[in-house]
């Protein structure tokens, strides 16, 4: 080890645990071990500065680790950061100050052992992490961290964006420099349904053969030829290298391995020159340069700009919901689903039956975290990840997607793992969408809910976007033979499920008509109903992985919230929780998206879903325990996420035995809770999403009717709880009521808005809409006054009209009521479901318990929150919310509410996330304790509480201003934040 001191007797100094924990970093990494002396510095000096512990690693930025016993509140660290350019990352090791005290073996075997565990944190310029305290962990921890938090995110985005601008700048050019005709028929030669256009998908396609070539020439292993021949980024830009030489170089690698890069890059090369060598020739340099910036960057192993570049360049993917996933996402699903205990890692050939998939893979940042994380643990036990490549390439690892140069760009950056091992045939591949069939058309790889393989379309001719040599093949995945299933699949559903570029209106429909005939394949295949077509794609996927997991594999999926509680999810949670166990769920509060969105460019609340495939289902009618995870924020960085992953691990092994949860926590950070809940199969995850465990109690107590809780115990209800269907009669959806005025004819009424003001003295008038500004009060107007227009239908829907109905979807941050009055009967709507009952005292005891605290809480906890500050409850959701049984209360309570409620209803309220700092919705909350048969004092008091922390909810507050403002004082920092 360079610099390593010689031990000395009587304890154990800064210097010589330097020396202790630089040997144990080398041991972890199979270059590192191979030349400990060059890569793990010890105590280097630099211009005049001692660094503790430097490593300098050819593939990565160098990352400077400063240690002190006990801690130096992280000075050496920031100032390496401030003196040196070269560094953007330094770990602050606080060095536990047991070791101090131990002799040489003795701290060397703690070191190596990891007890007591290391202390550490990620020092970056206007960044730390954890930001208070330091993480816990062994030196394999220490040593995961270092190559992934080398690079700073900011780097990585600038980096993106300058690359980007290379690539636009090289489109520009053969957009001038191709005449017209001939791009058009250029582009139609390698367009294929690329959600990039023509010129771009080009340029990417040399681009990545470009970074392979450098890749390739830098790792200079002996068995491939012509290496020493590429081309230079200097020969290329003095022009003394011609477009056909840049060929002839591709055509040299080309034919010693790697066909899966430098095909279709060397078939798009050979299009454009013929077109134009000026033109080609400036691309080429455009690219190059951008070439020299990538590898200027020393990015990394476990980072692939081309990934990066992928969302910045593709214009349609919002319109077929084809997000990609954030490498932190990747990063943290790969390190939940791939356990330590999973396998024999140390095995080099492991990739001999291990499988790996990923149906969906997009540009494949799941399937190289996944390998990242394999790779890793493998090195871990003394292993060299590039033994196991050429398996993981050819037989191990699986990615299928719908476009050819996002499934290139996954093969390119698994290779690029790969230290320029050579590898044959790969099982990475695109399958076609919109070839007719028997059945309507091609569906990609949708086509595996029946089928054990789909056509590679890149052995097919012009699938390499141009003719191939290869022989045509199948890209093969049976049933139960999975290890893993890692997957982001596409979200869409209906008619703009197939929304692809390339595909007519007919193929369109086609694909429409097979995906409905593989949907119902699969149930009677499987005997049982598994999924809901309006779940949409991502559901069919789920089912998939079901089918090609062995038992005992385990799926990972990235997923819409929506899955955990709509109803259109309920088959599929119920096949999750028959065939599955160890199911844990991970999500943000308060729904995430913006930038800590899972996958770019969405806003949309998403979740992960991590499950083992059980050997055999459990009973039908058996409660299946769920673990959700809700994290305070999503982690945005490479690193960070990897230590997040461990805490949710650690965290989701120590809930079930801890009542109420257990925290989420990273050195002083608390990043959220986990807790189990069992649920019936089918039924909505309602804890998921709820970042407060105190208020997870609280409101999983009022929901089963158990009572409220208090520090000194429970209070019980004095009356039963039943579905809200059994209390009420729900009247039907608005399609049987009617349609507003210039919309599509349907139902028994065309309705017209009446103006605000106006009283609505129609017979036939409905609650149709939402109005946060008008419905401030218990009692409100009708907004829409209805023209029969089928009589017949008039007539079978004339007894629906009710005084009370409850809101569908419910925006906390500016709507009052969950529930609302009307002097008259009236129908719902859109946004109101009626619920009828002859009662008027029962009517009005509801109307107090939906809109009081616990009603609110009990909707919340019970619906979907994957949109901040709403509640999302379809018509069935809503008839399946518990609640009192208030026709079992004595009429004596009845009359007491009724005249409650007459005494409130015409009060103004503050909209429902501020209903803490609202006197009227305390007023209710006070009734609601006098129906409910609670002690007054003790009651309110905790009911107080209640308000405070379901307010403080970010999936209630929805970062609204007000709200927040009210907030400040009354709750912790994290809870305001």
């Amino acid at each position: 080890m360079a610099g390593q001191q010689r031990p000395r007797t009587g304890g154990t100094d800064e210097h010589i645990f330097n020396g202790f924990l630089g040997e144990a970093l080398a041991a972890t990494n199979a270059r590192w071990r191979a030349d400990p002396d060059n890569t793990v510095l010890i105590e280097r000096n630099k211009d005049g500065r001692r660094i503790d512990i430097e490593i300098d690693d050819p593939r990565f930025r160098r990352v400077a680790i400063e240690t002190a016993y006990g801690g130096d509140k992280d000075a050496d660290a920031i100032k390496r950061l401030n003196n040196d350019p070269d560094i953007d990352t330094a770990i602050a090791v606080a060095i536990p100050v047991e070791i101090k005290g131990m002799g040489h073996t003795e701290a060397r075997r703690a070191v190596l052992k990891g007890e007591p565990p290391l202390e550490y944190a990620v020092v970056q310029k206007d960044y730390r992490f954890p930001r208070n305290g330091y993480i816990k962990g062994t030196v394999k921890d220490l040593a995961a961290i270092i190559p992934v938090a080398a690079v700073t995110r900011e780097r990585l985005a600038t980096l993106a964006d300058k690359v980007a601008k290379r690539i636009d700048r090289a489109r520009q050019v053969l957009e001038h420099g191709i005449p017209p005709h001939l791009a058009k028929k250029l582009i139609a030669d390698v367009y294929q349904r690329s959600t990039l256009t023509g010129f771009r998908t080009i340029l990417v396609l040399w681009l990545d053969a470009m970074l392979v070539q450098a890749h390739l020439h830098s790792a200079d292993h002996e068995d491939v030829e012509d290496i020493d021949a590429l081309p230079l980024a200097d020969e290329i830009a003095n022009g003394e290298v011609l477009p056909s030489d840049v060929e002839a170089a591709w055509r040299g690698v080309l034919g010693t391995n790697w066909r899966s890069i430098f095909e279709p890059a060397v078939d798009a090369l050979r299009r454009t020159r013929r077109k134009s060598t000026t033109a080609a020739a400036a691309a080429l340099v455009e690219l190059r340069n951008a070439v020299e910036l990538i590898d200027a960057a020393k990015l990394g192993d476990h980072i692939n700009i081309a990934a990066e570049l992928f969302p910045k360049l593709s214009e349609d993917r919002k319109n077929t919901a084809a997000f990609y996933t954030t490498a932190a996402t990747a990063e943290i699903l790969a390190a939940i689903l791939i356990r330590d205990g999973d396998h024999d890692w140390s095995d080099p050939t492991i990739f001999e039956n291990l499988r790996v998939a990923d149906l969906a893979c997009g540009t494949g940042s799941l399937l190289r975290a996944a390998y990242h994380r394999i790779s890793r643990l493998h090195e871990e036990r003394d292993g060299d990840a590039t033994d196991m490549h050429r398996r993981a390439m050819e037989r191990g690892i699986t990615g299928v997607d719908v476009s050819p140069i996002a499934a290139h760009l996954a093969t390119s950056s698994l290779a690029l793992m790969g230290g320029g091992e050579r590898y044959g045939d790969t099982q990475i591949g695109w399958a076609d969408v919109g070839e007719p069939t028997a059945h309507g058309a091609t569906t990609g790889s949708l086509e595996y809910m029946v089928r054990s393989h789909v056509d590679d379309m890149f052995t097919t001719p012009g699938g390499s976007t141009g003719g191939t040599t290869r022989k045509s093949r199948t890209i093969v995945v049976e049933d139960g033979s999975l290890d893993y299933a890692i997957m982001n699949p596409p979200y869409t559903l209906g008619r703009v499920a197939f929304d692809i570029a390339g595909l007519t209106a007919k193929q369109r429909e086609l694909c429409l008509d097979r995906w409905k005939w593989l949907q119902n394949r699969r149930t009677k295949l499987r005997g049982r109903r598994v999924i809901k077509r309006t779940a949409g794609m991502a559901a069919c996927f789920v089912c998939i992985a079901e089918a090609k997991l062995k038992p005992g594999g385990r799926m990972g999926f990235v997923l819409p919230a929506t899955c955990a509680a709509n109803e259109s999810w309920d088959d599929t949670r119920r096949m999750i929780q028959l065939l599955f166990k160890d199911v844990v769920v991970v999500t943000q509060a308060g729904a995430g998206g913006g930038a800590e969105a899972m996958s770019a460019d969405t806003n949309m609340g998403e979740m992960l879903l991590i499950a083992t495939k059980r050997r055999k289902p459990v009973a039908d009618d058996a409660a299946t325990p769920v673990t959700a995870a809700t994290l305070h924020n999503m982690p945005t960085r490479q690193g960070e996420a990897g230590e997040y992953a461990r805490a949710v691990t650690m965290a989701t092994a120590r809930t079930g035995g801890y009542q109420g949860g257990y925290p989420v926590k990273a050195g002083g950070d608390d990043l959220g809770i986990v807790v189990k809940c069992s649920y019936p199969q089918g039924g909505p995850w309602s804890a998921l999403g709820t970042s407060d465990m105190d208020l997870l109690a609280m409101a999983t107590g009022i929901a089963s009717g158990k009572g409220l809780d208090d520090a000194a115990g429970g209070m019980d209800f004095n009356v039963p709880f039943a579905p809200l269907a059994s209390v009420f009669d729900p009247s039907p959806m608005q399609v049987s009521i009617g349609h507003v005025v210039g919309s599509v004819p349907r139902g028994a009424y065309e309705l017209h808005e009446i103006p605000p003001g106006s009283a609505g003295r129609g017979h036939y008038c409905s609650l149709w809409k939402a109005d946060s500004t008008e419905q401030t009060r218990l009692v409100v107007s009708p907004t829409h006054r209805g023209i029969e227009r089928d009589s017949a239908q008039a007539n079978r829907i004339r007894g629906d009209r009710g005084f009370v109905h409850y809101a569908r979807g419910i925006r906390w941050t500016s709507q009052r009521l969950l529930t609302a009055t009307t002097e008259r009967p009236v129908f719902g709507g859109r946004a109101w479901l009626t619920l009828k009952h002859g009662d008027e005292g029962v009517r009005k005891a509801f109307a107090l318990w939906a809109n009081s605290t616990l009603g609110m809480v009990v909707h919340w906890s019970q619906a979907g929150r994957q949109q901040k500050g709403r509640a999302l409850a379809h018509a069935h959701a809503i008839k399946a919310v518990p609640c009192p049984v208030f026709d079992k209360l004595p009429q004596s309570r009845l009359k007491a509410a009724a005249a409650a409620f007459d005494g409130i209803k015409g009060e103004a309220m503050l909209p429902a996330c501020q209903a803490h700092a609202d006197p009227v919705r305390k007023r209710i909350d006070s009734a609601v304790i006098a129906v409910m048969g609670l002690p007054v004092k003790r009651a309110e008091a905790a009911v107080a509480v209640l308000r405070d922390l379901w307010c403080a909810e970010p999936s209630v507050h929805g970062d609204n201003r007000k709200a927040l403002a009210k907030l400040a004082g009354r709750m912790p920092a994290k809870k305001a934040a």
